[in-house]
């Protein structure tokens, strides 16, 4: 006997709402089966092993890594054990011009070299403002460029304009970035240190007036200046001048290169963790939020100079 058409519809439509049903049991139980392990594999288990992990193998390793240790930054990762700075206790500086042969004098425009530069010459004050923040460098009237093995490089007050320092760096050092870097460093912290804001030179060592505070070839020291408040916790007493409380052989030259290196340390080096005298004299930095947030800039500099 044949089904009629009104039978048929109602056959396929009962097997049309069969199957759905089948298909939606179906993906309940894929629910049940998938989600929880889903859950577990990749949300808990990723939590155990990316997210905690992470925290572990990247984050807090990462703070080991390049946190810490970018404070020793890459290639300065031995720093605090001068491995890739191996003349580091040998730094010899220059007074001024006097002794270095110099290749050429440009006065300081802004961030740009006056004059026609040799590439080279270019280049040196280039790795300078890329390390050193822009708004610093107005402290600076001149660069001279020298070669000199003997001498790493240099800074001293203008005669012209004693507010502004001629600032000497040694070409043959583009040869070595590191020992360029650390140079860099190095002479900035003199600037930072010595400026008029931090030392009145109208009461330079040899002249007229009276210093009560720590008298410097440069003038005499403000009394809350960094470098008489580091005289007075380390050098005034002797607290921090033996051999074996500084951070490099040339920091006990004299207290202004004492704190040149340690300031060194600070930007280039992890926090120390212990105790010495030398690590003191590194620390002595963190307690102020500016040169923190100068290192910060410094080392921000070197991560896109390096990255670039």
């Amino acid at each position: 006997m044949k089904s009629s058409p009104k039978s048929n519809k109602r056959i396929f439509f009962t097997f049309l709402l069969l199957m759905t049903l089948l298909f939606s049991i179906a993906q309940v139980s894929a629910q049940d089966d998938g989600g929880d392990d889903y859950g577990d594999e990749y949300g808990d288990d990723y939590g155990d092993d990316y997210g905690d992990d992470y925290g572990d193998d990247y984050g807090d390793d990462y703070g080991d890594d390049y946190g810490d240790d970018y404070g020793e930054y890459g290639d300065y990762g031995d720093y605090g054990g001068f491995e890739d700075f191996d003349d580091f206790g040998d730094f010899v500086e220059g007074g001024n011009a006097g002794g270095e042969s110099v290749e050429a004098t440009f006065p300081i425009n802004g961030t740009d070299l006056e004059g026609s530069p040799t590439e080279q010459q270019q280049q040196l004050w280039d790795a300078f403002t890329r390390i050193i923040p822009a708004d610093r460098l107005q402290q600076i009237s001149k660069l001279e460029v020298f070669n000199d093995p003997e001498t790493s490089g240099y800074v001293y007050q203008d005669e012209n304009d004693p507010t502004k320092f001629v600032l000497g760096l040694n070409v043959a050092e583009l040869d070595n970035p590191n020992e360029l870097t650390r140079t860099i460093i190095h002479e900035y912290a003199h600037i930072l240190t010595l400026n008029p804001e931090q030392v009145n030179g109208t009461l330079a060592s040899g002249g007229s007036g009276t210093c009560s505070t720590l008298q410097l070839d440069e003038g005499c020291a403000g009394a809350d200046s960094y470098i008489n408040q580091f005289n007075s916790q380390f050098w005034a007493n002797s607290t921090g001048t033996t051999a074996n409380q500084f951070v490099t052989e040339y920091a006990a030259t004299n207290i202004a290169e004492d704190m040149s290196e340690s300031f060194t340390a600070f930007v280039l080096q992890a926090r120390p963790t212990g105790n010495t005298v030398a690590d003191q004299k590194i620390n002595f930095f963190y307690n102020f939020p500016e040169l923190v947030q100068l290192r910060n800039q410094i080392r921000a500099n070197m991560a896109n100079t390096s990255g670039g």
